[in-house]
């Protein structure tokens, strides 16, 4: 357990001090023990409000259910408060966090300061009265289980058809069953029409491409003077 006997004032409190402590409970009860001695009023005395907002913040994980401190002017000494704890575990049951104890502030300055940082004390919220103020912190900020509502079975013909009912028009109507001991005829299937005329053979082939040309024909016969030429001479 960490031994904070070296603090003498309030202030000296800090965040990280705060935050170190808030790893166990006993070292959490260990600063909140040295902070009721040495708390003076008008000297940072309210700043022990601040543990129980760390307490109640989801970084605990060693405190589980709703925190609830209560502030209470001492009925025998005006410039005391006492300062009590608990938490509640559900079934209205409750458990003590800390003991009961008095501390030399008076309660207006708590009030006064709940009053003027209200931000600092989140999640904790104050409700002032008679006399006292009481910080609460809800439920869900604790993880407090929360029971499920039981399922409500449905029946089948509470559930409404979706798309409603179909008209007549598109509902199929099933064929009507001849009497039992009757013949079953089966209907007669009408001839297929012959379909198109299968279509005629093919186009007879091209005929043969044209005769050859003949040939040439036979060279003229020499002209008489061509072939008389020369004798006379």
């Amino acid at each position: 357990m960490t031994d904070y006997s070296t603090l003498t004032n309030c202030r000296e409190i800090t965040d990280d001090c705060i935050q170190e402590a808030a790893e166990s409970r006993e070292d959490m009860r260990a600063l909140f023990e040295r902070a009721v001695e040495i708390a003076r009023p008008r000297a940072g005395g309210a700043r022990v409000l601040l543990l129980f907002a760390k307490i109640a913040s989801p970084a605990c994980d060693w405190l589980e259910g709703a925190l609830r401190v209560q502030l209470t002017a001492d009925a025998d000494n005006a410039d005391n408060t006492v300062i009590e704890s608990v938490v509640e575990i559900g079934a209205g049951l409750k458990e003590r966090v800390f003991p009961k104890r008095k501390v030399n502030v008076p309660l207006v300055e708590f009030e006064a300061a709940i009053k003027k940082f209200p931000q600092a004390l989140a999640p904790l919220t104050a409700e002032s009265g008679v006399g006292k103020v009481v910080l609460a912190a809800p439920e869900a900020e604790k993880g407090v289980e929360v029971v499920a509502k039981p399922v409500v079975a449905i029946d089948a013909t509470d559930i409404p058809a979706v798309g409603g009912p179909r008209p007549l028009a598109k509902l199929k109507l099933r064929k009507q069953l001849p009497a039992r001991g009757s013949e079953i005829v089966p209907p007669k299937r009408a001839a297929k029409t012959p379909s198109k005329p299968p279509k005629t053979a093919s186009k007879p082939p091209k005929t043969a491409s044209k005769p050859p040309k003949t040939a040439s024909k036979p060279p003229k016969p020499p002209a008489k003077d061509d072939v008389d030429k020369g004798w006379d001479e």
